[in-house]
């Protein structure tokens, strides 16, 4: 992220090997991610590259999100173990007005061969290498579309939905 320590994963260490788990970054880790590794390791996402760069000399790794081939978003792994209240600030920072989550939207669902992504007011499905982009025009077409690929109810969606302004990407915050 571009402030540090805004985003919590795990590191989980068995035997003599440490592995990110990282439930939360909306891609698809299907299993642990080892650290040690001494290349890049790479998850390619439909147009998305999600790369684990090797540990530096301060035992730091950096996960990358590459969309399209250019950078845009990605963060640093503290080895530093910490607890869940070092993160009240930034959890309390996350619901203010001006938060990227509470001006962006960004749902993934994966599905046994295919994904699903809605980033704001665009949808995308991913199917093997066919990649189909949707733009909704409206909250209703977005609530629609969103029951449809995720199954949470019209009506839900669009009371979620209906103030949101969809001004920042949610990987940039801009």
């Amino acid at each position: 992220m571009a402030k540090p320590d805004v985003h919590i994963v795990n590191v989980v260490k068995i035997g003599n090997r440490e592995y990110l788990v990282d439930a939360g970054y909306a891609a698809l880790f299907t299993e642990p991610v080892p650290l040690d590794l001494p290349d890049k390791y790479i998850v390619p996402l439909g147009r998305d590259q999600y790369v684990l760069q090797p540990r530096d000399p301060d035992n730091v790794s950096t996960m990358e999100l590459y969309r399209q081939g250019v950078l845009k978003h990605g963060y640093r792994i503290n080895p530093m173990p910490r607890k869940i209240d070092d993160f009240q600030q930034v959890i309390s920072d996350s619901f203010k007005e001006d938060a990227t989550f509470m001006n962006s939207l960004l749902l993934t669902r994966f599905i046994d061969d295919h994904f699903v992504v809605v980033h704001n007011l665009k949808m995308i499905k991913y199917a093997g290498s066919v990649i189909n982009d949707y733009q909704a025009h409206t909250i209703g077409e977005l609530a629609s579309m969103i029951d449809q690929w995720f199954g949470i109810p019209e009506k839900l969606v669009y009371e979620v939905l209906k103030d949101l302004h969809f001004f920042k990407d949610a990987w940039t915050g801009e």
